[in-house]
């Protein structure tokens, strides 16, 4: 029985517990609870309408990987998709477009105020012309200033849920799983947590920050 105990309470035991003999290395749970699965063949089906029976064939190819609840659980952590910014490009193409109309409507009304036909624009009306197609450019302008620092923004927000990313799968490379108590801890940290917050308290972390106490400073 002593020795038993002195088992139970090593540096690798449950800290719910107290025991060892239930433990498991998550990264072995997960992977043992997820399966490739593939299929490839003929399929056939039958359709019925307006009273017409038909029958077609078909090859059909699939394939997918399934993971069991505890696996999809205790999964690593990862760091949300970059996000797309379509408002930068769509600002990007407005501002050439922009600058290709104000260059041309710069030429021709300079062309015109200048021209020595009786009919020629008066030089006050080109002016006019001229600052009401500046404004417009340089409202483009802004706005594509606008969507770069927005997406600079954006992208410093990814990199940073990026790096956080990188210290959680650290820590989630160290974790053991306890099938009694279903609980999951560092043996070198703080982390404790039942296995159903598991990845609640990475998404708190990864994208908000929330965890400085156990997954570190960023």
């Amino acid at each position: 029985m002593e020795k038993s105990n002195a088992r139970s309470h090593g540096s690798l035991a449950c800290p719910a517990c107290r025991k060892d003999d239930a433990l498991q290395h998550v990264a072995a749970v997960v992977s043992s609870g997820q399966s490739f699965g593939a299929f490839a063949g003929p399929t056939a089906g039958i359709s019925v309408a307006g009273g017409h029976v038909g029958v077609f064939g078909a090859y059909t190819s699939m394939s997918g990987v399934m993971s069991s609840q505890l696996a999809a659980a205790l999964s690593p952590p990862v760091a949300p998709p970059l996000p797309k910014d379509n408002g930068l490009l769509l600002a990007w193409g407005g501002s050439i477009v922009a600058a290709f109309m104000l260059i041309a409507a710069l030429v021709q009304l300079m062309g015109a105020a200048w021209s020595p036909s009786p009919n020629a624009m008066p030089f006050r009306s080109a002016l006019m012309g001229v600052v009401v197609i500046i404004g417009i450019g340089a409202g483009v302008f802004g706005l594509l200033l606008f969507a770069i620092a927005r997406h600079r923004k954006r992208k410093e927000r990814w990199d940073a849920q990026a790096f956080r990313a990188g210290k959680a799968l650290n820590v989630w490379g160290r974790l053991y799983y306890c099938a009694r108590d279903h609980v999951v801890f560092d043996p070198q940290g703080e982390l404790r947590v039942s296995a159903n917050r598991l990845q609640t308290l990475f998404q708190h972390w990864v994208v908000f920050g929330q965890g400085k106490d156990i997954f570190g400073s960023e």
